[in-house]
């Protein structure tokens, strides 16, 4: 069944479908903490509802958006929020699969890369919940293939960002340096302050030299209310 969740941005919303994949916390806090160039063109790589884009778009000041998404339904759906919401001229988004990304967007086309990929291996058993296997396991594309298709898109000098799971972190790196995407800065995301972190926003830069900036971002306090960054972060008043 098809809902409309707020995004407490004036009067957005975006379509979700509660068969399928709703988007996560993880791809909320990526497109806030991402910090992109006013005016920036942007791709965002399995692209889902179009969280991400919408965001982009809404929020951090890109003029234009492209969602690449291999299920179709996800895809329609995503422009079908695009027009709700009175963006068809700022957002598109295109049925397809990130391994084919040379056919289906230009090379060092995008200023930014924004990509919240399946973060399960193909072989890893889940609930059978239907279509939110494709969005969670990487049942088409690889986590490689996601790396090669930022490099691809993306123009030099150029950021990716990412958001993975801290047990694929070491992974991606080295994915992101074989792409010559260089990790400049990693954000892990912790629940609270004595919870071990679940999550890493990795920023990379094509072209870019060595070094990275480690930081933390915490989301609770220990008595479950929003911590001060993330109140700062969302704009949220006491």
């Amino acid at each position: 069944m098809e809902f409309e969740t707020s995004l407490d941005i004036e009067d957005y919303v975006i379509l979700q479908d509660s068969d399928g994949y709703t988007f996560s916390q993880d791809s909320v806090l990526l497109a806030n903490l991402a910090r992109l160039k006013k005016g920036a063109y942007v791709l965002d790589l399995g692209s889902g509802s179009g969280i991400l884009s919408t965001l982009a778009v809404i929020k951090k000041g890109a003029e234009r958006a492209v969602g690449i998404e291999i299920d179709a339904d996800e895809a329609d759906g995503a422009m079908r929020s695009a027009k709700l919401n009175g963006l068809e001229d700022k957002l598109s988004f295109i049925c397809g699969d990130v391994k084919d990304i040379r056919s289906l967007v230009g090379a060092g086309e995008f200023d930014a890369i924004l990509c919240n990929p399946p973060y399960f291996e193909a072989n890893r058993k889940l609930p059978s919940d239907g279509k939110r296997d494709v969005a969670r396991r990487e049942s088409t594309a690889t986590l490689a293939d996601f790396a090669s298709a930022a490099a691809y898109a993306l123009k030099n000098r150029g950021e990716a960002w990412f958001v993975i799971k801290t047990a694929r972190v070491a992974e991606l790196i080295a994915l992101l340096v074989n792409a010559s995407l260089q990790p400049k800065e990693m954000i892990l995301l912790k629940p609270k302050p004595s919870v071990e972190a679940d999550a890493v926003v990795i920023r990379s830069v094509k072209g870019g030299g060595k070094g990275v900036k480690l930081t933390t971002f915490t989301c609770m306090d220990e008595s479950g209310g929003f911590s001060e960054a993330y109140k700062k972060l969302y704009g949220i008043n006491d």
